[in-house]
């Protein structure tokens, strides 16, 4: 399969995602672009257009890339824990699985590639295999980046199924080896926290947006769970992507710009907080309490 790596300037990194999509898309557009045009490198892209085995790898790069491009976006923004990054992590495991086979049945996943694929004149001549070792190579590239949320797969159901888990189960000895939980104090202080009814029923309420963090912070104490809470904290402040810095990052540039040339570095701090927190703040009372000079 070729791949050509290439840079595309001006876009922005959340877009490039769909740059295959919106290139597969306008396909026949670009080869009568390239036919009508003058430039001596016109005749050699229109030329590999031409091939059939490039456009089906293009299609299948389309294809996979989507499938990649939905999960980059599921494990960005703000209060997402690492429960929620395993979780969508292993479900993208088990779906290259699916893609697999459906590559070569249906491709009900594969749509640009289904279309090329029944519009090819003579199919059998299509190796279908190098898709397939594709995805298992990126199925093992995950595996291998992500292997360290192994350790701890069981210990962060803590956060989102806590009143499911067993005293002795492996979650208490990866809390041991990978965040030095005191186990004993940890299989005593879950037992008497699955029992407290009023804990469960807040569970429950407070869950139901998949906001565990907040259960954890408002109605777990700290006197009473001591080692179950500070287990928890670690959990909770695990950064799972880049994609809060990267979005200050943003922020700062935008702060930062040409038309504030006074700004200084204390200014700059003050708006990054602004900019930065999900406080909104009642401009009204605060306007009725100020008295003018």
């Amino acid at each position: 399969m070729v791949i050509y790596s290439y840079t595309i300037p001006n876009v922005r990194w959340l877009s490039k995602g769909f740059v295959l999509q919106r290139f597969f898309a306008i396909l026949d557009e670009i080869k009568l672009f390239l036919s009508s045009s003058d430039q001596l490198c016109a005749k050699d892209y229109l030329d590999f257009l031409e091939i059939k085995e490039h456009v089906i790898s293009i299609a299948f790069l389309t294809d996979i890339f989507k499938h990649i491009n939905d999960l980059n976006f599921k494990l960005q923004g703000k209060g997402k824990l690492v429960c929620h990054l395993l979780s969508e992590i292993k479900c993208f495991s088990r779906k290259m699985d699916l893609f697999c086979e459906d590559i070569e049945n249906e491709r009900l996943h594969f749509p640009n590639l289904n279309t090329v694929f029944d519009d090819a004149e003579d199919n059998n001549d299509i190796d279908l295999n190098q898709f397939i070792n594709f995805i298992k190579k990126l199925k093992s590239e995950f595996e291998d980046r992500f292997t360290d949320f192994k350790k701890i797969e069981n210990v962060v159901q803590i956060l989102n199924n806590c009143f499911s888990l067993h005293p002795n189960g492996e979650w208490s000895s990866e809390a041991t080896s990978v965040f030095g939980s005191n186990k004993a104090a940890l299989q005593m202080e879950i037992i008497e926290f699955q029992e407290d009814l009023s804990l469960k029923e807040k569970f429950i309420q407070v869950t139901n947006n998949l906001q565990y963090d907040q259960f954890w912070m408002k109605y777990v104490c700290s006197s009473k769970y001591p080692e179950l809470k500070c287990l928890v904290l670690k959990l909770c402040t695990m950064f799972g992507s880049t994609y809060v810095c990267e979005a200050a990052f943003s922020k700062m540039n935008f702060i930062k710009n040409n038309f504030r040339s006074r700004l200084t570095d204390e200014h700059l701090n003050e708006l990054m907080q602004i900019s930065c927190t999900n406080f909104t703040p009642n401009i009204r009372k605060l306007v009725k309490t100020k008295k003018c000079a």
